[in-house]
């Protein structure tokens, strides 16, 4: 049966052939929070701490607890979130996708798309799992293990009390890393159940040579190799650090193999094994070279490209290498020498998106204005300076832009900007317009205002702290800042301190739905009717909160702070909140497949937009629930993408001439990971429209 309704996306005209776009979608209303598409950056910015081939299919788990598929390592799918923790490890073993995390995270799949959190019957951070013996066998922080045999129940248990931040199964037992016995011994410990553990030695180093640190082991082609750093301290007193190999075929009886790099090195990233070769990602003298071997003796290596010196894993299937990195990096092999990048867009960090006249505006920290009319795909604006850009709006009219230093462009059609004086040198940070004249706000308390964009002027507004946020509504300005800070205006040129009842810092006001709305530090929201007075609400949130907006009946807010975890940088921990009544608030991080901080959010053209750290721009299934289609002349033909509120499979249907009314069947959608469709026989058709209809 068809959908209900069917609905224009828009226009797709190819000059050449004529080609028209439409789409289709179901009439019932949909759960926009749900379902998030990344826009920039492609394929996302999350980092990547692991990844695997089963079941046909690659899966990358990332900080943040998200987790992306793929068919071919290149496209990747939206992503999915089945909890909030950091995932340090996937295998894919015994039939199904283990991942495992902090705060003991456990998560299971069949498939790589549904996942179910499992108790791990540990709160402790778990940073790998294997699979041997009929068992799964995770390990942590502070020699907890956790044990399965379905990866349903798990039993919780220990070794040790060092932190165990990797395990590997073969020839019949587990391998944990063990500390040092003593100062040129390095260790392993052996269990064939996972719960009774030997330690076994490696060999005494030869002379000159110091092992300090197991770096990994892994186990293919019946034997175990181990990548230790070691020094080489010469006669002279030089320290010489680089990786070696050592190999054994019962993790019992090592032996010392050779250098795994090709020169001094000791930046160890990552072991693995693949297509029956070790490798191992190195990192040294500004260089990340891929050292392979068979059997821990002999191998080579391979240079990485640059930007791959962050990387954290490397899996194989379906005839592709698969290297994967932090902030959403991505490339693909076929022979583990020549790497292709899989990944694009702009990795500065965004901090706001407005939908003008015509079009998509998005500015950022450090970057040009980006730009975008169909909201797919966003390019940047030709000729905008390269700025730290800290709010843009559209008033009908104009355009404004403000900036660090206090700059300050316009724009009366999006594309072509001029500078203004804006009578301050502090940095600006929030632009709105009221009634009677544009407001923007900044450092130091710094308030300037104009009737039309032209000529500016400095006003007094009775605080030195920073000013974060404006807006207007009921006929007042409200500007928020640092401290609590709230001032208002009846006109942007006269203005009033307000007693906020906070002294966190304010990053954001809005007007939403009758009423102002302020959020800001450690959670903090506040809401009034009339600007003056303030009543803090419970956010249940305990980071930054950096913007709030109004669509579709609900308010949504969001933010995010910094937070250090084990064996890794400062990470961001954000959060995603809604409320239907501006009262009560309820937290869904776990709808947005993004681990990066969160900027600002918006309601735009019927849909919720995010931006964030290294580009992220993410827009939310549109409120009415049709379906979106984009489209694009490919060598292969003219291909039609499914965009928003994609269902499960459906038909594409193509119309040749409008006045006959006649939709044909022309082919179906059913990929989850890239739902695309592609007509081949386009070239040889004057005009052809498009829709699809359930199946």
């Amino acid at each position: 049966m068809n959908y209900k309704s069917w609905r224009r996306a828009w226009w797709l005209l190819d000059c050449t052939l004529g080609f028209a776009l439409a789409g289709t979608g179901a009439a019932t209303k949909a759960a926009p929070l749900d379902n998030w598409h990344w826009r920039n950056a492609q394929p996302f910015s999350d980092s990547v701490r692991s990844s695997c081939f089963g079941a046909g299919k690659f899966v990358a788990v990332c900080e943040g607890g998200v987790i992306y598929t793929s068919l071919d390592g290149a496209s990747w799918d939206e992503g999915r979130r089945p909890v909030a923790n950091a995932l340090w490890k996937v295998i894919y073993a015994g039939g199904q996708f283990v991942a495992v995390g902090r705060e003991g995270a456990i998560v299971t799949s069949s498939d790589g798309y549904s996942w179910v959190r499992q108790p791990s019957g540990t709160a402790d951070a778990l940073y790998s799992v294997a699979y041997g013996n009929g068992k799964y066998v995770a390990c942590g922080d502070g020699g907890v293990l956790t044990i399965s045999t379905n990866g349903s129940a798990w039993v919780p248990g220990s070794v040790g009390s060092s932190d165990l931040s990797w395990i590997t199964f073969g020839n019949g037992v587990f391998v944990l890393p063990a500390p040092n016995v003593g100062p040129n011994y390095l260790a392993v410990r052996v269990s064939a159940d996972g719960q009774t553990w030997t330690t076994q030695t490696f060999p005494l180093s030869t002379t000159f040579l110091y092992p300090n640190v197991l770096n990994e082991a892994v186990f293919a082609n019946g034997l175990f190799v181990a990548s230790a750093n070691v020094e080489w301290h010469d006669q002279f007193g030089g320290i010489y650090p680089f990786n070696t190999a050592f190999t054994s075929s019962d993790a019992t009886n090592w032996t010392k193999g050779t250098q795994l790099a090709s020169s001094y090195s000791g930046g160890h990233r990552f072991l693995t094994a693949a297509t029956g070769t070790f490798f191992e990602v190195v990192s040294y003298s500004s260089r990340t070279v891929l050292a392979s071997t068979v059997d821990g003796t002999t191998g080579s290596a391979a240079e990485l490209p640059t930007e791959a010196y962050d990387a954290t894993s490397l899996a194989f299937g379906n005839g592709q290498y698969v290297l994967t990195a932090l902030n959403g990096k991505v490339w693909t092999s076929v022979n583990a020498t020549n790497w292709t990048q899989a990944y694009g867009g702009f990795r500065n960090s965004m901090s706001r998106i407005i939908h003008g006249a015509d079009r998509y505006l998005a500015v950022g920290n450090g970057a040009s204005i980006l730009t975008s009319f169909d909201g797919v795909t966003f390019s940047a604006l030709p000729g905008s300076p390269s700025l730290t850009y800290g709010d843009v709006a559209f008033d009908g009219t104009n355009y404004v832009a403000v900036a660090a230093g206090g700059v300050l462009y316009t724009s009366k059609d999006g594309s072509t900007w001029v500078q203004r004086t804006s009578n301050t040198a502090n940095q600006l940070l929030g632009v709105c317009r009221g009634a009677s004249r544009w407001a923007v706000v900044g450092v130091n308390g710094a308030v300037i205002t104009s009737p039309n964009t032209l000529a500016w002027t400095l006003r007094a507004s009775g605080t030195a702290n920073t000013l974060r946020g404006v807006s207007y509504g009921n006929g007042l300005y409200v500007a928020v800042g640092d401290g609590g800070t709230i001032i208002t205006s009846p006109d942007g040129a006269t203005w009033d301190v307000q007693y906020s009842g906070t002294i966190n810092t304010l990053t954001r006001v809005r007007f939403l739905d009758g009423q102002f709305f302020a959020v800001g530090a450690s959670g903090t929201l506040l809401n009034s009717t009339n600007g003056t007075d303030w009543e803090a609400r419970d956010s249940a949130a305990t980071v930054t909160l950096n913007d709030v907006t109004f669509g579709d009946g609900r308010l949504v807010a969001c933010g995010f702070d910094y937070e250090y975890l084990k064996y890794s940088d400062f990470v961001s921990v954000n959060v995603l909140l809604q409320s239907t009544n501006g009262v009560t608030w309820e937290d869904i991080t776990t709808k947005v497949p993004a681990a990066i901080g969160l900027d600002s959010v918006g309601f735009l053209d019927g849909s919720f937009w995010l931006c964030g750290e290294n580009g992220a721009l993410l827009q939310s299934d549109s409120t009415d629930g049709l379906p979106r289609l984009a489209a694009a002349m490919q060598p292969s033909g003219f291909q039609v993408r499914l965009t928003l509120n994609v269902p499960s499979a459906c038909r594409v249907q193509a119309l040749t001439n409008p006045a006959g009314n006649y939709w044909q069947d022309v082919g179906s959608i059913t990929n989850p990971v890239v739902p695309v469709w592609t007509d081949s026989n386009a070239p040889g058709v004057p005009m052809r429209f498009y829709r699809t209809v359930s199946p």
